[in-house]
């Protein structure tokens, strides 16, 4: 078997992580941990240097406490 050599292409590896495709993706799994979390709980999203950010956060103070002591997000990754 011979060697394979493989270079990406760094400008269009960064514009697909940054394309609506990708956004679309990571809004949904994170709306569906969102959803296993409970009340309280919010996502939120950005477009950073390099790609797309998608966060699930507690937002409410009972949310809050419950993550804590509960570790409830961890367990919504599930």
């Amino acid at each position: 078997m011979g060697k394979c050599k493989i270079k990406l292409n760094s400008k269009n590896v960064r514009a697909l992580l940054k394309s609506d495709w990708i956004m679309g993706i990571c809004q949904s799994k994170a709306t569906e941990i969102r959803k296993r979390a409970g009340n309280g709980y919010a996502t939120s999203k950005y477009v950073g240097k390099n790609r797309i950010n998608v966060s699930v956060y507690a937002k409410t103070k009972e949310a809050k406490q419950d993550s804590q002591e509960n570790a409830t997000l961890l367990k919504a990754l599930r």
